[in-house]
């Protein structure tokens, strides 16, 4: 009996440390850096290569001050480490980072002050979108922050109501990051969603300042978008291809030598703030191969 309960304990402590291992090497794979200091390095190799890194720290839902006031100072950091080495990059920020879980107004002060820095130091600031419950909040702040700041606002396009916010945004000529949505609660379904961000990328081709589509590997929906742009005789910089650090890497040097400008989104900070962005990804998957 003693030596089962020992062979169930061996077994265990191997599947554990098969578990972290795995974390571990998904982690590298992608996100490539643990602080801002050496996500640096990493926007450097990215502009090399041809690419326009965008770091964004991990963690989110800040619910005390004081980490909101950290994150804050840490964002400040990197739009300063991003000048001084001479990376033409920009950052993308979480709304629940920077207050919006405590109060629109905390958010509110600490987003149009970011975007005042990244602005006078020339590094774009974009703010990514979070679940439902925040999605009136951000957008309402997203509209206070000066427009002379040129901040970008990620809208899902999973969410029908997405069409009337984006006209409203290219009236206002505000910049948009177009994206599928990652947190599972869209009223469109999977080829709903697909036409929706077609039609959407039209108006941007047609109306918008500068607008990005974000993609983790739908090279059919970017092959699209290129007949579209061919077929209006519109220039490639009409528009940004956004897409993620470490997924279909062909893929982004592909799209880069077609001449179209490809920005790659940078996951930042240690493990243990990884983990709710690796399950997204994973998720993300998993719904991908769904049937529509």
């Amino acid at each position: 009996m003693s030596w089962t309960y020992a062979g169930f304990g061996l077994l265990a402590v191997i599947l554990k440390v098969f578990f972290v291992l795995l974390l571990l090497a998904i982690k590298k794979k992608f996100i490539p850096a643990s602080n801002y200091i050496s996500a640096v390095e990493v926007a450097k190799r990215l502009q090399n290569e041809g690419f326009t890194p965008i770091i964004n720290l991990l963690g989110e839902h800040c619910a005390s001050r004081e980490k909101v006031e950290r994150t804050f100072r840490q964002y400040l950091y990197l739009i300063d480490a991003l000048y001084g080495a001479g990376i033409k990059g920009k950052i993308s920020v979480k709304p629940t980072q920077l207050g919006l879980a405590i109060s629109k107004e905390v958010y509110c002060e600490r987003i149009v002050w970011l975007s005042r820095r990244a602005h006078n130091q020339k590094i774009p600031l974009e703010i990514d979108m979070e679940s439902l419950e925040y999605l009136d909040d951000t957008l309402s702040v997203f509209l206070e922050i000066p427009g002379e700041y040129n901040v970008r606002q990620a809208i899902q396009a999973y969410l029908q109501r997405s069409k009337k916010d984006i006209k409203e945004f290219i009236n206002r000529r505000r910049k948009v990051r177009l994206v599928k949505g990652a947190y599972a609660e869209g009223d469109l379904s999977k080829s709903e969603t697909r036409t929706q961000m077609k039609n959407l990328m039209e108006q941007f081709l047609t109306c918008g300042i500068e607008s990005a589509i974000a993609t983790i590997k739908d090279e059919k929906l970017i092959n699209d978008i290129f007949e579209l742009v061919s077929r209006r005789g519109a220039s490639n910089n009409r528009f940004v291809i956004q897409t993620l650090y470490g997924v279909r890497d062909d893929l982004k040097h592909k799209w880069r030598d077609k001449g179209f400008r490809v920005e790659v989104y940078v996951p930042v900070g240690p493990w243990h703030k990884a983990l709710p962005y690796i399950w997204r990804r994973i998720k993300e998957v998993l719904t991908n191969i769904k049937t529509p």
